[in-house]
């Protein structure tokens, strides 16, 4: 099973497996990030700039895998980002 970033907009691009997801998430729930906490735990968050911030500042893991699957979130963020944004010049509010 893999799991995929999605936005207002829908799909935005594949992320990890469920290996990877685990281990991803145990290394975070070690670091100071309360963005991505509160987006791993909750699944979303409306602070995309914070969590993006947040990830910008990890030291790598040490762990080629989970750096991969941190590096595909911050490729992820600024599409959704993007979106948002996007999304609040045409006057259109998401729920």
């Amino acid at each position: 099973m893999g799991y995929y970033v999605a936005d207002v907009n829908g799909y935005v691009g594949d992320l990890a497996s469920n290996m990877g997801l685990s281990q991803m998430y145990d290394w975070l729930e070690k670091q100071d990030c309360p963005k991505i906490h509160q987006l791993m735990k909750n699944g979303f968050t409306e602070d995309m700039k914070g969590a993006l911030k947040d990830l910008n500042k990890l030291p790598p893991s040490g762990d080629p895998d989970i750096d991969i699957t941190i590096d595909g979130l911050k490729k992820l963020l600024p599409e959704s980002i993007r979106n948002s944004y996007n999304q609040r010049r045409r006057g259109v509010r998401s729920i």
